[in-house]
């Protein structure tokens, strides 16, 4: 973050140096101008020049200095502000904790249109569900529309215990890729070998190397619509 706001720093410095020349030129003794730009940078009216100096224009070049230097300092604080709020997360806190409570939830990963068309048939069936995915603008999105989602790689032991998998009644792995399927099963599985897995099913005959790993129960949206799919799914998870 420092390296992020060097440049302001660095800039705002300048201009706070120029402003204290130009004062000290307009014959400000050392301490007072330092004083008298310091709190001129900040916008606190303090400290006033006598009028003899005020009228200087280099006082009034240092003036215009000093503005600048404030208007710097305030979008460097709102960076780190920014910056701050952004590394403590408050919403993935709001939503892990959210998560945290869930009990016979669904996790569903990856989010595409086959999770999109599940997740439907999830809310329409009033079940509680956890999206995964690796797209930091779609769990965006889906946390606007009140999703709880989590950014991270749904091939990861972690990320499913962060999705709440050990109270979790199902997980729905949606990938076109029957080989990303098997590894997100893998890892489902490794959090908590009792949860049930419904996946994706691209080819037939990857279905015994699903059954290996865990995962006994399979659709396939090249034999049904989407709408279909999903409410199959759901059925299968009731």
């Amino acid at each position: 973050m420092v390296n992020r706001f060097s440049p302001i720093i660095t800039i705002s410095v300048m201009f706070f140096a120029i402003a204290l020349i130009f004062t000290i030129y307009a014959g400000v003794p050392l301490e007072n101008a330092i004083v008298w730009n310091v709190l001129s940078s900040l916008d606190v009216t303090y400290y006033t020049l006598p009028v003899s100096y005020a009228s200087s224009p280099l006082v009034f070049g240092a003036s215009v200095m000093d503005v600048l230097v404030f208007v710097l300092l305030a979008v460097w604080l709102a960076g780190v502000t920014f910056g701050f709020l952004k590394e403590i997360d408050i919403s993935g806190r709001i939503i892990a904790g959210k998560i945290k409570r869930l009990r016979g939830h669904v996790i569903v990963t990856p989010y595409n249109q086959f999770a999109m068309e599940l997740i439907g048939g999830l809310k329409g069936a009033g079940h509680r569900f956890v999206v995964i995915t690796d797209k930091e603008k779609v769990a965006e999105g889906l946390i606007r529309d009140g999703i709880l989602a989590i950014i991270k790689e749904p091939d990861s032991i972690e990320t499913f215990y962060d999705a709440g998998v050990k109270s979790a009644k199902s997980v729905v792995i949606c990938s076109e890729s029957d080989l990303q399927n098997i590894m997100i099963g893998i890892a489902a599985k490794s959090a908590n070998k009792d949860v049930h897995i419904i996946s994706r099913l691209g080819d037939s005959s990857n279905a015994g190397h699903m059954e290996t790993v865990g995962i006994y129960k399979t659709v396939s949206p090249e034999e049904s619509a989407g709408d279909e799919i999903a409410g199959e799914v759901v059925k299968r998870i009731l």
